[in-house]
């Protein structure tokens, strides 16, 4: 599904880095009294990303894999993307959704779903796709390194 090739990763869990390196996120979501928590959408397995994100939140950062057919993955509960609906409040300190986001029937819903789920200071972190081309949106106009047009300078 998706780009999950090592590039894809790389950029992925460098801009989490920046992202760490900025606003001191996860280390306020790591310095919470209890666990943290990562539910990762559409994985059947864990990757680099939720690799790093565990490392990033502490050692003790729980884990949780989630996808529409998880018959075919041990220890992957089973849950659909379009029907968060049935995911507790707050139950999360960080979502993700990696390579998937083109299965999303109604990003709005999803959206809210993703806000209700998570709790008060968490992330949510997806990699929208554009189209059908299976590559990222990368909205580069932020980075020094890149022009308006986002085109590397």
């Amino acid at each position: 599904m998706g780009i999950s090739d090592r590039h894809h990763f790389a950029w992925l869990v460098g801009a989490l880095a920046t992202f760490e390196e900025k606003t001191g996120r996860f280390g306020a979501i790591r310095d919470l009294s209890r666990t943290p928590t990562i539910y990762a959408l559409a994985a059947r397995r864990r990757d680099p990303v939720i690799d790093w994100l565990a490392a990033a939140l502490g050692a003790k950062a729980d884990v949780v894999l989630f996808d529409k057919f998880a018959d075919s993955a041990p220890g992957v509960q089973k849950l659909d993307i379009n029907a968060l609906d049935v995911v507790p409040d707050n139950a999360c300190d960080v979502l993700t959704l990696l390579r998937s986001s083109y299965f999303i029937a109604r990003p709005a819903d999803f959206l809210a779903d993703a806000r209700r789920i998570v709790r008060p200071g968490g992330l949510v972190v997806v990699d929208w796709l554009h189209g059908l081309s299976q590559a990222p949106v990368l909205d580069l106009r932020g980075d020094p390194r890149y022009d308006a047009n986002g085109s590397r300078s």
